[in-house]
């Protein structure tokens, strides 16, 4: 992370206002991560903990240099919130850094420099048409699947988490650190298991 960030000071000419994290691993939390497996877990904490965290300290010099005050932004999740037990690696690991969000907030609040996280719900990218082809669903009826579980009554678009992730890299939210704000769709006023259709599509109803 240290060399990165090094590399990407080169890039900036030696300036760095805005750091955003939004660090995946290849995987979904509905493919090839496997619940009963360790090496799962620890997998997960590596992307979404340590590499924020290692990243983050690389950056926290040059970041309390801006002159308009620095900000880090990490794109986290809502799983963390309403948590399905399939995907408890990546629950787990986005709940660890929410924690890691609120952390370094608070141990860089006089550093100039903020640290934010945002928390999306099921977005639109290309990840979601990989899971409809995984369960052998058009995209379509997949996302309107998805959508059922969301309280707006559809899934979102990557576009407005980048509107949210704006507004918390930018001067508009100067007076703003620690904050983990959903992009949701309203589903941290609801739940996965409120919806009888999700839960015959992925745990068999009855058993959970």
């Amino acid at each position: 992370m240290g060399a990165l960030l090094i590399d990407a000071i080169e890039l900036l000419d030696g300036r760095l206002d805005v750091l955003i994290i939004s660090g995946g691993n290849g995987y979904s939390e509905y493919l090839g991560l496997d619940p009963t497996d360790a090496a799962s877990y620890r997998l997960m904490y590596d992307v979404a903990v340590l590499s924020p965290l290692l990243l983050t300290t690389a950056a926290a010099p040059y970041l309390s240099q801006s002159k308009g005050g620095g900000s880090v932004v990490m794109v986290s999740s809502l799983a963390s919130h309403v948590p399905w037990p399939d995907t408890a690696p990546f629950n787990l690991a986005k709940a660890a850094q929410n924690a890691l969000i609120e952390t370094l907030a608070f141990k860089h609040r006089q550093d100039g420099f903020r640290v934010n996280g945002i928390l999306p719900a099921c977005i639109h990218t290309g990840a979601l048409d990989v899971m409809a082809a995984h369960k052998n669903k058009s995209v379509v009826d997949y996302a309107a699947l998805r959508a059922e579980s969301h309280p707006m009554g559809r899934i979102g678009t990557p576009q407005e988490v980048a509107q949210a992730v704006l507004f918390l890299a930018s001067p508009a939210s100067s007076f703003t650190t620690g904050a983990l704000i959903p992009v949701d769709g309203g589903l941290k006023l609801s739940s996965w298991f409120n919806r009888p259709k999700l839960l015959a599509e992925y745990v068999g109803g009855a058993k959970a």
